[in-house]
């Protein structure tokens, strides 16, 4: 079979900890993150939470396909006080 044929892989890979070389592992599904754009919250997102359980780092990923809730729908206050993690886009 051809390099060009080969089939595609299904499920891809967990994200590997670059310092300590192992995969790193849920620490906490269905965490709430907020992306935010000069310091304003503009969408909160279900994500997930990955930690390394060598050195601690963590990282989200995960998103879903589309946000949960954006910032001018009427429940984006009620999310908020819920948010787990920020990030800046």
């Amino acid at each position: 079979m051809k390099d060009s044929h080969k089939p595609a892989v299904v499920g891809g890979h967990r994200p590997v900890c670059v310092a300590c070389q192992v995969e790193l592992r849920p620490k906490k599904n269905g965490i709430l993150a907020c992306s935010r754009i000069r310091s304003r919250p503009t969408a909160i997102w279900n994500a997930d939470l990955f930690k390394c359980s060598r050195c601690g780092y963590e990282v989200i990923m995960g998103f879903a396909a589309l946000p949960l809730v954006y910032y001018h729908e009427k429940d984006f206050k009620k999310y908020l006080n819920k948010v787990d993690y920020y990030f800046n886009e």
